[in-house]
């Protein structure tokens, strides 16, 4: 624990420094180069699958590797991983190939659409996903991908988009819940329209053994999913679901009040003091979808919160949460700042409680040492 206490006292410090000197594209670039080197430079057991993977990669580097359980001969992410091995020649190939696209994504999305560099990168932190990314690296890879797809949409470059889409998929099928983004982007959103799409969403649920149908129909691999689902081996108390489906639904509910309050339909008043938000023009549509896919993050762990499975896919959508969270918070004006301290202040105490329990194996860090 010592470790990350250190660079917790470090992060503090260049935050606190940016935030006093207004520096926040050198904050950026500087948490990016941080937490990137920590990603990257980590250990072959930092992670509970890293060590599975590096020997995986360490066959390809041989050029004796004929598929695993974990790495497909002929996928794309082994080819992938074999045009790295040209360069890498050691087993940490493995988590530079996967953490450094990985970070940089994240953060070049954080760059684009978050109005909060700090919120951003402390949600990312503090929500787990950035600990949980050094487990499940080729999952991580693939969501970051699935993001540039969010951006080449928002950039109008839809097949661009939908050819990183099935990038992502190929890579690890979990994100093919990101197929739903598409549906949300093309919908003109309205508040009427979304609180159908929830109800919808919600109903869903009871089609549950359909989906998975399809999803195996698809993926045929993964057709033991539909016998052992509900099997102990593959539950969990719930409790990381709680946290995600009570932010998830923070985060809409914030956004919502964002949105009826930037066009004065609703403004609380506290003290005597109206509670107001800065003006939605040119964000509603963009605001909508990323409470479209916080919405289906939160019934999923909603309905499902023992079902690991089911919680791993809703990290796809979840992750959109340090740009909607962020930016609600950012927008409101008045207690600002106390709202976001209410918020943080769970999240982070959420993180210690798993980095102590060692989730995900990445307590005891130590350095790559060859």
């Amino acid at each position: 624990m010592l470790f990350w206490l250190i660079n917790a006292i470090i992060f503090g410090v260049y935050s606190l420094w940016g935030l006093i000197e207004k520096k926040n594209n050198k904050y950026l670039m500087i948490a990016f180069v941080h937490l990137c080197t920590i990603a990257t430079l980590r250990g072959a057991h930092v992670g509970s699958d890293t060590y599975r993977y590096t020997i995986d990669y360490l066959r390809i580097v041989d050029g004796v590797f004929n598929g695993s359980t974990i790495i497909e001969k002929n996928s794309v992410f082994y080819y992938y991983l074999r045009g790295v091995s040209l360069f890498l020649k050691k087993a940490n190939g493995y988590m530079i190939a996967t953490a450094f696209p990985t970070v940089s994504i994240v953060f070049y999305i954080i760059k684009k659409y978050s109005e909060n560099y700090y919120a951003s990168i402390v949600i990312f932190l503090s929500s787990y996903l950035y600990f949980f990314s050094f487990n499940a690296s080729r999952q991580f890879l693939a969501i970051a991908i699935t993001m540039l797809a969010f951006d080449f949409t928002q950039r109008k470059k839809i097949v661009s988009s939908l050819v990183l889409y099935f990038m992502a998929i190929s890579i690890h099928n979990s994100t093919i819940v990101f197929g739903v983004f598409y549906i949300f982007h093309f919908i003109k959103w309205t508040i009427a329209k979304y609180m159908i799409m929830s109800i919808a969403t919600a109903i869903a649920t009871v089609l549950k053994n359909q989906f998975l149908s399809i999803f195996v129909a698809f993926f045929p691999k993964y057709r033991w999913i539909i016998k052992s689902s509900y099997l102990y081996k593959w539950s969990s108390s719930g409790k990381s679901s709680i946290i995600l489906a009570s932010y998830a639904a923070l985060a809409v509910l914030l956004c919502l009040y964002w949105i009826l309050s930037s066009n004065q339909i609703i403004v609380l008043i506290i003290n005597n003091k109206r509670i107001e938000c800065e003006s939605t023009i040119n964000k509603t549509q963009f605001l909508f979808e990323l409470m479209a896919m916080m919405t289906v993050t939160f019934v999923i762990n909603a309905f499902f919160p023992s079902v690991i499975l089911f919680t791993r896919v809703s990290y796809t959508l979840f992750v959109y949460i340090i740009i909607l969270l962020a930016n609600s918070i950012e927008n409101i004006k008045g207690y600002k700042y106390l709202l976001l301290a209410l918020t943080l202040m769970p999240l982070i105490i959420y993180m210690i409680m798993k980095l102590n329990g060692n989730y995900s194996g990445v307590l005891e860090y130590y350095f790559f040492n060859g």
